[in-house]
């Protein structure tokens, strides 16, 4: 087989990529929209989405049914997300599709990502003494060499509280959208899902470079929605945003449907919220440790009901 080009490799990359990701538990509807997109958006990524379920097909001695992978999603996993990474990893690099050595960076970075799944928090100290708390649902590599301190969010939400490194360099986040510099800082990242990041300052300052925009200065008590284009705004930052280091949301005069799309992030499963109660108002600091608890306050303090088809299906519905 002859090697693969450039487009082919990073097709394939985004494919194992998506496959962990439609594996996974804590699936969104909007992620799940997002991989038919990609899917159908060229010939080259179906191809490589058709490679990777023949890995997966080879990985799991059993033939795959047409439409099995969707249905995937929305099932308990059987293989752990690092497993099935190591064994396309393993096909690809031992020439099952002539992969080569090409982006063993790329594989070995998912290999080792810093993650936590719906409702779990994890706090981590990095080789240089900064100190990083990845929120629910997040996943972030990290990337230290002589030249730089880079973390690569993925998904979800970190803070980051950085520390002064001897050799001088930079200590960056990058996701999708762009970088965040850490100018002696605390701050967090969040990708949002609408394909945007937010950056909030918690103390001293950051510097955002959009991807194909100029760098832009934020200091503390700020913080800003970015694209690839541009700062999108910028707003204070709200008291308690960062409560969820301590397990808390606090909420002040929030729309329903607001907060629990918010709290949805925090437990496993489909949460929603019916539109004939999205614009009751709510107000409080809840413990995100026990989000069955939060919902028997909802139901005891506002005029809703907490709808159950399944522990993993529930609507947030009027009375």
């Amino acid at each position: 087989m002859p090697p693969l080009s450039e487009e082919q490799q990073a097709a394939l990359a985004r494919a194992a990529h998506w496959f962990s990701r439609l594996h996974s538990e804590d699936l969104s509807a909007t992620e799940r929209q997002h991989w038919q997109a990609w899917h159908d958006g060229s010939p080259l990524n179906a191809w490589a989405w058709q490679q990777a379920e023949r890995l997966q097909q080879r990985l799991s001695g059993a033939p795959l049914q047409a439409g099995r992978t969707l249905a995937l999603a929305g099932e308990r996993r059987t293989t752990e997300r690092r497993s099935l990474l190591k064994g396309i990893a393993l096909l690809l690099g031992t020439g099952g599709l002539g992969w080569g050595g090409y982006r063993q960076g790329s594989f070995d970075a998912w290999l080792s990502d810093l993650h936590t799944a719906s409702g779990e928090r994890l706090s981590h100290s990095l080789p240089d003494g900064s100190q990083l708390h990845l929120n629910s649902a997040s996943t972030v590599d990290v990337r230290y060499d002589s030249q730089q301190r880079l973390l690569e969010l993925r998904r979800g939400e970190i803070m980051l509280a950085s520390a002064t490194d001897p050799a001088g360099r930079p200590l960056r986040v990058r996701t999708a959208q762009g970088t965040v510099r850490a100018l002696g800082t605390r701050f967090s990242v969040r990708c949002l899902d609408d394909g945007q990041t937010r950056v909030a300052v918690h103390q001293h300052s950051v510097e955002i470079t959009p991807s194909d925009g100029q760098p832009v200065r934020l200091e503390s008590g700020n913080q800003a929605i970015f694209d690839r284009s541009g700062i999108l705004r910028q707003t204070a930052v709200v008291p308690g945003q960062d409560a969820w280091q301590q397990n808390q949301l606090i909420v002040n005069d929030w729309r329903l449907d607001d907060f629990i799309t918010e709290l949805a992030r925090h437990r496993r499963g489909w949460l929603r919220c019916a539109p004939a109660v999205a614009q009751l108002r709510i107000s409080g600091t809840f413990d995100l440790r026990d989000t069955e608890q939060i919902l028997r306050a909802l139901a005891s303090s506002l005029p809703v009901r907490i709808e159950r088809r399944t522990d993993y299906w529930i609507s947030v519905v009027g009375r």
